[in-house]
């Protein structure tokens, strides 16, 4: 069983496979500061997908740009959050919980301004 915040992180921010591999990457190297194409060789994922994913995560307040070099941002809250998502990924059976829960977020990640969060929740449970 994933923990409420974990899944609320997902749910509300880190809802794609690319934006899991970034946001890892920075959980691993928590003094990380880098810039789109360094992060696309990082997470072996092309330019487009990784510029769209670090978009998005700026703008959910979980990343922090600055002159187009991208670094963690550093509420306390949110990096217990990425903490416990980074343990529950170490996990196998939790590792498959969180993929389980990306497929289907995933799903709907292109449409997630228009959908409230509340129905992408029922929806997955």
């Amino acid at each position: 069983m994933l923990d409420p915040r974990v899944t609320h992180l997902l749910e509300t921010g880190i809802n794609t496979s690319c934006k899991l591999a970034i946001v890892l990457r920075f959980i691993e190297q928590t003094e990380l500061h880098a810039t789109t194409p360094e992060l696309a060789t990082r997470v072996c994922r092309d330019l487009w997908s990784v510029q769209d994913a670090l978009d998005e995560l700026v703008e959910d307040g979980i990343l922090l740009r600055r002159d187009g070099v991208y670094s963690c941002a550093s509420s306390p809250e949110l990096l217990i959050r990425l903490r416990l998502l980074q343990e529950a990924y170490t996990y196998p059976l939790q590792r498959i919980e969180v993929q389980r829960l990306l497929h289907e977020l995933e799903k709907y990640a292109p449409y997630r301004k228009e959908f409230p969060t509340q129905l992408l929740a029922r929806h997955v449970a």
